[in-house]
C-alpha cells in the first residue's frame, strides 16, 4: 500500500510504505525571528559595509564640492515711542512693541525695496559673489570627476573651467538690453541673491530681532549684515524725516488756506450784519429799540382817554349850564389858579370896600373893575383849555394811531430780523470753527517746522554688530559623513532584509524539508580549497574522512536506509535545472560504494548534454545512446576506472529523440540486467524542467535522489520539479542539499541537515 505524502500546494506524492521514512511535518515559522534578521544582515555584512564605503566616499566627494559658508549677526533693539522734543506723535507715529510688530519690522527689514537700498549701499554690482557675469564660470562635478579620474589614469583631460569659459565667452545674456533696462533686471537678480542668505528672526519673548547673513565670503556676512541693520535704521529715519517735511508743507499750505476761509467768512458775517441790521445779537438790534421806544410813546400816545375824559367832562359842564370852572382840566390849570387867587383877593377887597364905602367909591368900582377884568380874564381861560383839550384830544388820537401804524411795521422788521439772526449764528460758527482750525494748525505748523532731521531718532538701535566669522558653519562635515554612514548603512541593512525576505533559494535542509515536505538525505559541502584541483568523487574516494567524503558517505548512508526491507538498486539522480551537481552527487555516491566493495555502475541518461565523460576524461563516441539503437552490444560501452573501480556507461553519440529511446523497451532491458549484475546502478539523469527524459525513468527506478544547490535553486523550480516526479510515480528516496559553502552556512549561522558546521569544526575531520 502506498503512503501519499502532501506538497504544499495539495498534490499527491506516490511512495512505497515499506521503504520510505515517513515526511517531515511542516513547522509554521515564527513571525518574528530575531536571529534570522541577525543572519541576514551577518550574511550580507559585506554589501552593507560596502554601501557604507560608497556613501562615504560620495559624502567625501560631495562636501569637497560644497562651498563653506559663513555666518554673521547683527542684534536690534525694537524701542517705543521715545520722548518728542515737540509734541509731534500725531505727525510721525512712533512704534509700539510687541509680538506682532516685531514681526512685522522683520518683514519689513526682508522685503525687496529695502534690500534693494542695501544693495545700492554695498555696490554688489561689481561684486563678483553676487553678480554671475562677473564670477568665474564653475564646472560641474561630472567634469570635476573626469578630471580627476584622467589625472589619476594619466590621461589629460581639458579643464573644465575653461571649457566652461569658452562656451560663455559666445553667449551675451544682456543682448538687446539697454543699460538702464540692464541695470533693473540685474538690480533685481542681485536682490534676489542677497535674500538668498538673510535670515531675519523676530524674538518672542523679547523686543529684538536677530539679522543674519551667510556668505562665502566672512568679511561679506559681517558687512551685509551690518549695511542691512544700519540701512533699516537710516531708512526709518528718512521715512520720519519726509513725514515731518510733507507734515509741514501740508500745514504750511492748510494754514493759508485756513487764515483767506477766516477773512472771507468775517467779512461775509459783517455784510450780512450790515444787510440785515443786526450789530450783535447778544445786545438790542436797532428795531427792537425802535419798538422798545415806540411802545413807550404808544403807552403815552394811548392816555388820550384821560383827555377824552376831561373834554367829555367840559362839554357835559357847558351843555348843563354848570360851573365850567370847577371842571378838572380848569381846575388844574395854573394860570387859572393864580387867577382865581387874584380873583379871591379882589373879592376879599372888594368886600372890605363895600362895608367901608359907598357904591360909587372910585376905589370900590376899581375893585368892582378889577374883579370883572379878572372874571374875564378866567372865563377867557376856561374856553383856551377847552379849545386846547379838543385839540389835545385830536392829536393823541392821531398820534395812538400813527404810533400803531409803525408798530406793525417794525413788529414785521423784527421777524425778519430774527430769520437773518440764524443766518448770522451760523456764519458766526463757521467764523468759529475757522478760528479755531486756524489757530490748531498754526501752533502744529509752529511744532513741525523746528523739528529737523537732527532730532529724528529710529525706533531701532544695533545692540550687537556683526563681526567677522572665524570658521564657516557649513558645510558640518562631520553630521554630512555621519549622515551618510547612516543612511548608508539603513539603506544596505533594508536592502538586506528584504534580500532575505525574497530569497528563494535554500540554505538549510530544515527549509528544504518543511518546503517540501520530503526528507533529506544530506548535504554536499563544496570541495576544500587544497581539493579543488580534483574531481569530487576522487576527493570522496582517496579522503573518505573528510568533511566532503563525510557528507557523502552520510547521503549514501541515508540512501540504503531507506529500503527497509530491500536495499534499493536502481537509483535516479536528477535535479529540477541544469548546473545543480547531480552528475558529481552520482559519481560521488558511486565512488563510495565501489570502495565499500559493491559492484557499482554509473549510466549518463542525459543524451543531450552529456557529462559524465568530461568529468572522468573519456570520450564519447560510444555509449549509451549507441548500445540502444543496436549499433554496439553492452561490453562496448561499459567502462571501468582503474583509480576507484568504478564502472560507468558514457551517453554516447547524440540521437535526435533521447525521450523515445530512454523509454524504449531496450533502456527498460539494459536496467533489468545491470541491476542482476552490479549491487548498484545510478542513473544520472536530465534535469526535470528541461526536458522530461527523467521522468520515463522513475518508474523503472528503486529510488530517485533530487539534488537541490544550496542557495541557488529557487524553490519554486524545486515544487514543480519534485511534483512532476510525484506525479510520474517516482519513489523519491529524499533530497540532497549539494554544493553547501559550510563556511558561510556557518557563518550566517544556518546548520546543515546532517551536522553543524562552526569555526572549529574542521579540526574533527582527517585527510
Amino acid at each position: 500500500m502506498a503512503t501519499v505524502t502532501r506538497f504544499p500546494d495539495g498534490e499527491p506524492n506516490h511512495m512505497s510504505g515499506n521503504q520510505m521514512p515517513p515526511s517531515a511535518p511542516n513547522v509554521d515559522e515564527p513571525a518574528f525571528d530575531p536571529r534570522r534578521l541577525f543572519t541576514a544582515l551577518l550574511r550580507r555584512k559585506y554589501m552593507i559595509v560596502g554601501f557604507m564605503v560608497i556613501g562615504l566616499g560620495l559624502a567625501v566627494l560631495h562636501a569637497s564640492r560644497l562651498i563653506p559658508l559663513y555666518s554673521a549677526q547683527v542684534t536690534m533693539l525694537i524701542e517705543g515711542a521715545r520722548q518728542n522734543i515737540v509734541n509731534i506723535e500725531s505727525v510721525a507715529q512712533g512704534i509700539t512693541p510687541d509680538y506682532y510688530t516685531n514681526e512685522t519690522q522683520a518683514a519689513v527689514i526682508q522685503s525687496r525695496d529695502l534690500i534693494g537700498k542695501v544693495v545700492d549701499r554695498l555696490d554688489l554690482y561689481n561684486d563678483p559673489n553676487f553678480n554671475d557675469d562677473l564670477a568665474p564660470p564653475k564646472a560641474s562635478s561630472m567634469d570635476v570627476i573626469k578630471a580627476a579620474i584622467g589625472g589619476w589614469f594619466g590621461v589629460k583631460v581639458e579643464d573644465p573651467d575653461l571649457k566652461a569659459v569658452a562656451s560663455l565667452e559666445t553667449y551675451d545674456r544682456w543682448k538687446g538690453y539697454s543699460p538702464e533696462e540692464k541695470r533693473a533686471e540685474l538690480r533685481e537678480e542681485l536682490i534676489d541673491s542677497f535674500l538668498g542668505g538673510l535670515t531675519v528672526r523676530p524674538s518672542q519673548r523679547a523686543q529684538l530681532v536677530e539679522i543674519e547673513y551667510s556668505s562665502a565670503s566672512p568679511e561679506m556676512a559681517a558687512k551685509a549684515a551690518n549695511a542691512t541693520a544700519e540701512v533699516y535704521i537710516l531708512d526709518q529715519i528718512q521715512s520720519k524725516g519726509n513725514v515731518t517735511q510733507k507734515a509741514t508743507k501740508w500745514l504750511s499750505q492748510r494754514a493759508t488756506e485756513l487764515k483767506k476761509r477766516v477773512i472771507d467768512s468775517e467779512k461775509k458775517l459783517e455784510a450780512f450784519r450790515r444787510k440785515s441790521g443786526i450789530a450783535d445779537l447778544k445786545g438790542a438790534s436797532l428795531l427792537q429799540e425802535q419798538i422798545a421806544k415806540i411802545n413807550t410813546d404808544l403807552v403815552a400816545a394811548r392816555q388820550r382817554s384821560e383827555s377824552e375824559a376831561r373834554y367829555a367832562q367840559v362839554r357835559r359842564l357847558v351843555k348843563s349850564g354848570g360851573g365850567i370852572e370847577t371842571a378838572a382840566a380848569v381846575l388844574d390849570s395854573p394860570l387859572i389858579q393864580r387867577l382865581r387867587e387874584q380873583e379871591t383877593q379882589v373879592v376879599r377887597k372888594l368886600g372890605e370896600f363895600k362895608t367901608q364905602l359907598r357904591e360909587a367909591h372910585p376905589s370900590l368900582v376899581l375893585a368892582r373893575n378889577e374883579l370883572k377884568d379878572l372874571q374875564d380874564k378866567i372865563a377867557g381861560e376856561v374856553k383856551k383849555i377847552v379849545v386846547n383839550l379838543k385839540n389835545e384830544l385830536q392829536i393823541a388820537r392821531v398820534r395812538e394811531r400813527n404810533f400803531n401804524t409803525e408798530l406793525r411795521r417794525l413788529e414785521s422788521g423784527i421777524e425778519k430780523q430774527n430769520e437773518a439772526a440764524v443766518s448770522i449764528r451760523a456764519l458766526q460758527t463757521e467764523v468759529q470753527a475757522n478760528k479755531q482750525l486756524y489757530e490748531t494748525i498754526i501752533s502744529r505748523f509752529k511744532e513741525t517746522a523746528v523739528v529737523d532731521d537732527d532730532l529724528q531718532q529710529a525706533d531701532a538701535k544695533v545692540i550687537s554688530r556683526a563681526v567677522v566669522p572665524g570658521s564657516s558653519y557649513y558645510p558640518q562635515k562631520s553630521v554630512i559623513y555621519t549622515m551618510a554612514l547612516f543612511f548608508a548603512a539603513a539603506f544596505g541593512i533594508v536592502l538586506a532584509i528584504v534580500l532575505d525576505l525574497l530569497d528563494n533559494g535554500f540554505r538549510t535542509t530544515k527549509q528544504l524539508e518543511e518546503l517540501t515536505g520530503f526528507p533529506t538525505l544530506g548535504s554536499v559541502p563544496k570541495l576544500a580549497r587544497q581539493d579543488r584541483h580534483e574531481y569530487p568523487h576522487n576527493v570522496a574516494a582517496k579522503k573518505p574522512n573528510s568533511q566532503f567524503g563525510e557528507a557523502v558517505g552520510s547521503v549514501r548512508t541515508s540512501l540504503l536506509l531507506t529500503g527497509v526491507e530491500q536495499v534499493p538498486k536502481v537509483v535516479l539522480v536528477t535535479s529540477s535545472v541544469p548546473g545543480e551537481g547531480k552528475t558529481s552527487i552520482s559519481l560521488c555516491l558511486s565512488s563510495m560504494a565501489a570502495r565499500a566493495g559493491q559492484r557499482v555502475i554509473v549510466v549518463d541518461c542525459d543524451l543531450r548534454r552529456a557529462g559524465l565523460h568530461q568529468t572522468l576524461g573519456v570520450s564519447n563516441d560510444v555509449g549509451l545512446s549507441n548500445y540502444l539503437t543496436g549499433q554496439v552490444e553492452l561490453s562496448d560501452v561499459i567502462d571501468i576506472e582503474l583509480s576507484t573501480g568504478l564502472h560507468f556507461i558514457t551517453a554516447g553519440a547524440r540521437v535526435p529523440h533521447p525521450t523515445d529511446l530512454l523509454g524504449s523497451p531496450q533502456m527498460y532491458g539494459l536496467l533489468q540486467q545491470l541491476s542482476s549484475s552490479y549491487d548498484l546502478v545510478i542513473l544520472d539523469s536530465p534535469p526535470l524542467l528541461a526536458v522530461s527524459d527523467a521522468l520515463v525513468l522513475v518508474r523503472e527506478a528503486d529510488r530517485t535522489i533530487f539534488v537541490v544547490r544550496w542557495e541557488k535553486t529557487r524553490r519554486d523550480f524545486v515544487t514543480a520539479a519534485l511534483r512532476q516526479l510525484s506525479e510520474s510515480g517516482a519513489r523519491i528516496a529524499g533530497l540532497v542539499m549539494s554544493q553547501v559553502d559550510l563556511k558561510k552556512q556557518g557563518r550566517d549561522g544556518y546548520t546543515s541537515g546532517s551536522g553543524y558546521y562552526y569555526g572549529d569544526t574542521p579540526k574533527y575531520y582527517s585527510d
